[in-house]
């Protein structure tokens, strides 16, 4: 099942420890609705699940988002963390996260790239 896994890289007397971020999909999650929702509250209850997404728009919210629920099943992702979404490329929603979403506006209106925060070109 994919989640937030850590790679250990040695050369050096420390070993270091780099994050790999996995998005999640929901249909990945079981074969029938049942056992995606079971999984799905676990995850939650494990912390490991903390945001939705919605892949066509790349858009990514907190869980009780009216505009989340409505999603098709197919199209949703679920990410650990704010980090991971911006990682993916994927933007706030504007209904449940509205001052990260004006934030998010007003970056893109001055052209910097909306997952990194640099400037395009």
């Amino acid at each position: 099942m994919a989640e937030k896994m850590f790679q250990q890289v040695s050369g050096s007397r420390e070993r270091l420890y780099f994050l790999v971020l996995v998005m999640m999909e929901h249909m990945a999650l079981g074969n029938s609705p049942q056992e995606r929702s079971r999984v799905v509250a676990s995850l939650i209850r494990k912390g490991k699940i903390t945001l939705g997404g919605y892949r066509k728009k790349k858009t990514y919210g907190l869980l009780n988002c009216k505009m989340g629920k409505r999603m098709k099943v197919e199209h949703r992702v679920f990410f650990i963390d704010e980090e991971e979404a911006w990682h993916e490329g994927y933007r706030p929603c504007g209904n449940c996260l509205p001052t990260l979403y004006e934030a998010w506006k007003r970056r893109t209106s001055k052209g910097q790239d909306t997952s990194l925060g640099k400037k395009k070109g």
